[in-house]
């Protein structure tokens, strides 16, 4: 017994992508990919784990919509990453408003131990740094640099995902055509007596 979970994939037909999506936005679309590729990198070579995996996933989706001539970039994938780019270019200005004014350094050390009771004590220490700093080595500057860049490329991805959502004819939802003639229920048809073909027959019995 099969159970349908939802309309034939085939039933659904996709819009086609526009032209000037793959004449005119898909080079920009392969040069965001290059930014995403180099914005990883650099979140890799500082260290930054997390960020550089959602990096990854956001140029992998990239990837996916331009390759074969933007073949996969419909207006639903657009609207997706939109807005998810748009909500992580926030959180990294909001993280890197925090920095601006200095960076924290936590360290952890073991004080203590008691053999007796199994109680050790550690020594938490705190250090503020500038947000670039010399003293601290090129990994801790790379992160800097790292967080200033990531929610520009983010920013960019968002609006080139506006641009070329905005290019397709329809939108996301479906728009309502304007009701026009020719049918039954049509105004203005054949069969619906528009108003400018009424004409008011006067005076036409048989005039004996």
């Amino acid at each position: 017994m099969v159970i349908p979970l939802g309309p034939d994939p085939g039933a659904l037909e996709r819009e086609p992508v526009p032209t000037v999506i793959r004449e005119v936005h898909a080079k920009w679309w392969w040069f965001l990919l290059f930014l995403l590729t180099c914005l990883f990198v650099l979140q890799i070579v500082s260290a930054t784990v997390f960020p550089a995996i959602y990096t990854a996933f956001t140029a992998f989706i990239v990837w996916y919509m331009v390759r074969d001539s933007c073949k996969e970039m419909s207006s639903y994938c657009l609207l997706l990453m939109g807005m998810m780019c748009a909500i992580q270019a926030i959180f990294d200005v909001v993280i890197l408003c925090t920095m601006l004014g200095g960076r924290r350094e936590q360290q952890v050390t073991k004080s203590s131990y008691n053999d007796k009771t199994g109680a050790t004590e550690y020594k938490v220490r705190y250090e503020w740094h500038p947000f670039f700093d010399e003293s601290m080595g090129m990994t801790y500057n790379l992160q800097s640099l790292s967080r200033i860049i990531s929610p520009i490329v983010m920013l960019i991805a968002a609006l080139m995902a506006y641009w070329s959502h905005s290019a397709y004819e329809t939108e996301l939802f479906g728009e309502a055509g304007p009701i026009q003639g020719g049918g039954p229920l049509g105004y203005g048809g054949a069969g619906g007596g528009g108003s400018g073909d009424r004409r008011v027959l006067a005076g036409g019995g048989g005039g004996g």
